[in-house]
């Protein structure tokens, strides 16, 4: 049963947890250009104006990325992307926005009090688009915006050759996500995790690959009433890869 849109960090629908990490992973990674806004002052504004297109509110809360923290609310619509997009460029005075062509729109709004990131995604070619807001005062835009000094999910292996690039954290639920680039080969960051892991009590959820079958990169690792998942993707540009952490404790909405 929907639960109330008031109540911070509850989902209105349920939502796969990994898109949900890879959506904030966009919130913070897409550069845009900034445009002064003024229709958007509270968010009650915000749900009005995705209600009035069509949209419903499916999730939010607070979060934190990297160091600064934001309210992020994510709203579903039955449109196209393409079809949506002009009505918020009008609406938002959002000219940055894009076309949404390509199957996402970006933009980045500020004024004096406020800075509102915009993502818009059509996950499917039937007409279906999620929309992703991140409301926050400008002081805490720009420590999300330092990259400088990413932090690591606490009590989760870091690997000693790993450059932290993003971190995440749902103030509510306490889900974390972090995203770093190491120059080791990707097996061999695949078996760092995993010893790190089973030495601090951590059980293998996923069975190691057969003779001669790739590995899918994802190792999922429980503790208690705890996941871990571990994403080593290869990046071919580098000859390293992208370490991708996501951890939740179980019970938690």
């Amino acid at each position: 049963m929907p639960t109330d849109p008031a109540e911070p960090g509850r989902r209105l629908r349920p939502r796969p947890l990994l898109p949900a990490a890879t959506a904030l992973l966009l919130l913070i990674a897409v550069t845009t250009h900034a445009r002064v806004f003024s229709r958007w002052n509270s968010r009650g504004d915000t749900a009005a104006t995705f209600a009035a297109l069509g949209g419903h509110l499916i999730f939010e809360s607070r979060i934190t990325l990297n160091g600064g923290s934001g309210d992020l609310q994510v709203f579903d619509l039955d449109r196209a992307l393409t079809d949506l997009t002009p009505d918020l460029r009008r609406l938002m005075a959002a000219d940055a926005l894009g076309d949404g062509a390509g199957g996402l729109a970006c933009a980045t709004l500020q004024d004096d009090a406020q800075v509102l990131r915009l993502v818009l995604t059509q996950p499917d070619p039937f007409g279906h688009t999620v929309a992703f807001v991140l409301r926050q005062s400008p002081a805490e835009f720009a420590r999300s915006s330092d990259t400088a000094s990413v932090p690591s999910p606490a009590g989760l292996p870091r690997h000693p050759g790993a450059t932290p690039r993003f971190y995440a954290e749902d103030q509510n639920t306490k889900t974390r996500f972090s995203l770093a680039d190491a120059a080791t080969p990707a097996d061999d960051l695949r078996a760092y995790y995993a010893g790190q892991l089973a030495g601090s009590g951590w059980q293998p959820l996923t069975p190691p690959p057969g003779p001669g079958v790739a590995s899918t990169g994802l190792q999922v690792f429980a503790k208690g009433e705890e996941l871990c998942f571990v994403l080593v993707a290869e990046s071919p540009a580098t000859g390293g890869a992208t370490i991708t952490l996501l951890h939740k404790r179980l019970g938690m909405k």
